[in-house]
């Protein structure tokens, strides 16, 4: 049930209802993971969809050289991150680290599209939330642009 409460509050499944997202729940699984440890890597497959429950991870993209990794997003409790390995079979475009010991909850793109089959405004509510976020996070990453290459 702890996991429903944080799960209402994310903005991927804003609009759901107490039992979608108890459905939704259902469907993934808690897992630990220690200060350090590598959640996904930039480059790799990507078929899950994490919530951070406890602890705090660095989102980072490699540089130039393979040995470079630039931070460019922390994420914190309460807060969904790989979510889009729910719109595409691409793979990671960023790497994921621990920073301290975590506890995410954990559900696969499978899971996902079988929930859609059986619910699909439950789909269909989730992919629209997911548009505003990727619209959101494009309108920054412009302003971010422009503001650099006014300097």
């Amino acid at each position: 049930m702890a996991n429903i409460d944080i799960l209402k509050k994310t903005t991927l499944f804003a609009g759901l209802s107490g039992a979608q997202l108890m459905a939704l729940e259902s469907g993934g699984e808690t897992r630990l993971l220690a200060r350090d440890a590598v959640v996904f890597e930039e480059g790799t497959p990507g078929d899950e969809v994490f919530v951070l429950l406890d602890g705090r991870v660095q989102i980072t993209v490699e540089m130039s050289r393979k040995t470079e990794q630039a931070p460019v997003h922390t994420v914190l409790p309460g807060s969904v991150f790989g979510e889009f390995a729910l719109a595409t079979t691409a793979d990671r475009s960023a790497t994921a680290i621990a920073l301290k010991d975590c506890s995410f909850f954990v559900f696969s793109r499978g899971t996902f599209q079988q929930l859609a089959a059986e619910d699909p405004s439950l789909g269909y509510r989730v992919m629209q939330n997911l548009g505003e976020i990727l619209v959101g996070r494009i309108t920054k990453t412009t302003r971010e642009l422009r503001a650099s290459l006014m300097f």
